[in-house]
């Protein structure tokens, strides 16, 4: 079951990082030193946030908006433990000050389980 992801494992100055800038490279981070992302999916991990609402919620910004800056937010549609199909949500956020026309935006998502077996029905 996949339930959160979090695409960036970074501290570059990006929505998408899970880690401020000069968080350790070696783990076992402090909760000062995650971003609003980073928080954002720890919550949703460890469910102390409502996993259950129709939209996903948008984490803060730590800095002040970039250019053209988009970011994506994946969520599982379906959290059942009987299911045997991905329901994947993404949501995308324009961090940017001026608009992005959706034609121009390419979103690929995939899914790959490497080394292990696959049961569908």
């Amino acid at each position: 079951k996949i339930s959160w992801v979090n695409w960036n494992l970074s501290d570059k100055q990006e929505s998408s990082s899970a880690l401020k800038p000069g968080a350790s490279k070696t783990g076992g981070w402090p909760l000062s030193d995650l971003s609003a992302s980073g928080t954002f999916v720890r919550e949703n991990i460890l469910g102390t946030k409502d996993s259950t609402k129709d939209s996903p919620e948008t984490p803060a910004q730590d800095q002040p908006e970039q250019k053209n800056s988009i970011s994506v937010q994946y969520r599982a549609g379906d959290g059942s433990v009987n299911g045997n199909q991905i329901h994947p949500q993404l949501h995308i956020k324009n961090n940017g000050k001026t608009t992005v026309d959706l034609k121009d935006v390419t979103v690929r998502y995939w899914y790959n389980a490497k080394n292990k077996g696959q049961n569908f029905d």
